[in-house]
């Protein structure tokens, strides 16, 4: 439960961190969902972002900048937040599969992750734009909107957990916050 807890805290604290880049900031959310699917497993990787994200719409203000609230469900970006819940799950359940989690390993489990994310992130801003913004954006619109300023960023938070997750994941068993 503490595990869970401090992943879904650490996943706020990563919606605050923005680091700036042309077009748009990004912030370090995913970082948090790829590491509680390695570090934690399936299930509890699951309820940690289930917790971030009803803390969002109990109206804790833990979304991007400071959103909160049930409304939230109709932003065009509330699709990714429900990526992160999948993606999380399933980065763990691949992680739970692996016996020796090496980089490369790590690497492909958070490339599947981070395209759950997208996969419900952009269907979800496509119809919230469509259907409650009024706009009809397209295929083309949704891509350069939702995928093509983030896929950079993106892959290098994901080369960057690859690469530490083994590291990490020894510490916090050897201190025995994780079982072996």
């Amino acid at each position: 439960m503490i595990l869970v807890s401090l992943f879904a805290a650490l996943t706020v604290v990563g919606t605050f961190i923005r680091i700036p880049m042309q077009p748009v900031a990004f912030t370090l959310q995913t970082v948090f969902v790829m590491y509680s699917g390695l570090l934690l497993g399936g299930r509890r990787a699951l309820a940690s972002q289930a917790v971030y994200i009803m803390l969002g719409i109990m109206g804790a203000p833990v979304f991007a900048n400071g959103a909160s609230g049930p409304g939230y469900i109709l932003s065009p970006s509330f699709g990714y937040l429900l990526g992160f819940m999948l993606a999380a799950y399933v980065i763990g359940r691949l992680g739970e599969k692996v016996k020796v989690l090496t980089s490369l390993k790590a690497g492909g489990i958070l490339f599947i992750g981070t395209c759950l994310i997208y996969l419900a992130g952009l269907p979800y801003l496509y119809l919230i734009v469509k259907f409650v913004v009024g706009k009809d954006m397209g295929i083309a619109g949704v891509l350069a909107a939702g995928l093509t300023p983030f896929i950079v960023p993106d892959m290098i938070k994901l080369a960057v957990v690859a690469a530490t997750s083994s590291h990490i994941m020894r510490l916090m068993k050897k201190t025995g916050l994780l079982n072996s």
